[in-house]
């Protein structure tokens, strides 16, 4: 109760979820942020992300799903030892595992639908933006990723969601779910839509596509 009544839980579980699934491995320590609207009560939310989909820091080599360092696997346990999310991970376990099967059941968290937010933010940026920024910062270690592709994404997020599906789902969860035979209740055709990239405007605002 003193938790909850301090920090926003619901959107601490939510960040440790989508930490876990992306690989946002550095997301505990300096990389996040906290803030307040009234000086009591906390919220965070993600900052820097330059190790998602299983990068190291300088962008030299990549990491197969199941590990998120060289050190730790998937499950990232040792980002939980002190503070906020040991919090989460000690008293709120069981809603955290509740809120991934929510989020894999409606087609949140499925390879597709990452895709797409991730082809979204590419087209927003646009290819001459990024020709410009390696022009600009011609070193940046993030050139050795430049080659990278969604393919190559799009299958680690696969592997990646099929490892936290053992590990965050509970047995009642995982027998609600199946992508193969759409037995998660979704009209996963119905809801293509949804998913595919947003046209935004100048103001950040999501416009209605006319294709």
């Amino acid at each position: 109760a003193e938790i909850a009544k301090r920090f926003d839980v619901p959107g601490m579980i939510d960040y440790m979820i989508h930490a876990i699934v992306v690989n946002n491995f550095d997301g505990f320590r300096k990389n996040w942020q906290w803030f307040t609207y009234d000086g009591q009560r906390w919220f965070v939310a993600p900052y820097d992300l330059d190790l998602t989909f299983v990068y190291n820091e300088d962008a030299a080599e990549l990491w197969p799903a199941s590990q998120s360092s060289r050190k730790y696997d998937y499950r990232m346990e040792n980002v939980d030892s002190s503070g906020p999310m040991l919090w989460v991970k000690t008293y709120y376990w069981s809603e955290l595992c509740d809120r991934y099967a929510e989020l894999r059941n409606n087609g949140i968290f499925s390879a597709e639908n990452i895709l797409s937010i991730v082809d979204d933010w590419y087209a927003r940026v646009g290819n001459e933006n990024y020709d410009a920024e390696w022009l600009h910062w011609p070193d940046s270690p993030c050139r050795t990723a430049y080659s990278d592709s969604r393919e190559r994404i799009g299958q680690w997020i696969s592997e990646r969601i099929e490892l936290e599906d053992a590990y965050l789902m509970n047995t009642t969860a995982r027998k609600a779910i199946s992508l193969d035979n759409a037995s998660d209740g979704v009209d996963h055709k119905a809801s293509e839509s949804h998913r595919k990239p947003i046209k935004y405007n100048l103001l950040g605002q999501p416009v209605t596509r006319n294709y």
